[in-house]
């Protein structure tokens, strides 16, 4: 599994077929994403098939970031039947993210 690139209209038939994945809004001109990038991408070989994960360029995408409210980037969306779960905004470590995604995937006690 990896980390497969979107577009706006990408992630709009995502949203009607996809039961749950991971989409991260990033922009190539934003040192924060050239930080995240990296540990978002390792993400599919640690969770494994819980989760897809997808990325989108928010700098050509504008629409669809605007309307799910993307301010900042990296931004990260967890949808589940086209309902936003989750959302995380900054980079986070490795580590941060394994938790963050593994919470979000937990069933609820």
């Amino acid at each position: 599994m990896r980390v497969v690139a979107v577009s706006d209209e990408g992630l709009e038939k995502l949203l009607q077929e996809s039961p749950l994945f991971a989409i991260a809004f990033v922009s190539r001109v934003s040192i924060p994403c050239d930080h995240f990038l990296p540990e978002y991408s390792a993400m599919p070989e640690i969770l494994g098939n819980r989760l897809a994960f997808f990325k989108i360029d928010h700098d050509e995408n504008p629409t669809i970031s605007d309307e799910l409210g993307i301010t900042a980037v990296p931004t990260l969306l967890i949808f589940k039947a086209g309902l936003v779960l989750a959302r995380y905004e900054g980079p986070y470590s490795r580590e941060a993210l394994k938790e963050r995604l593994l919470q979000v995937l937990s069933p609820k006690a």
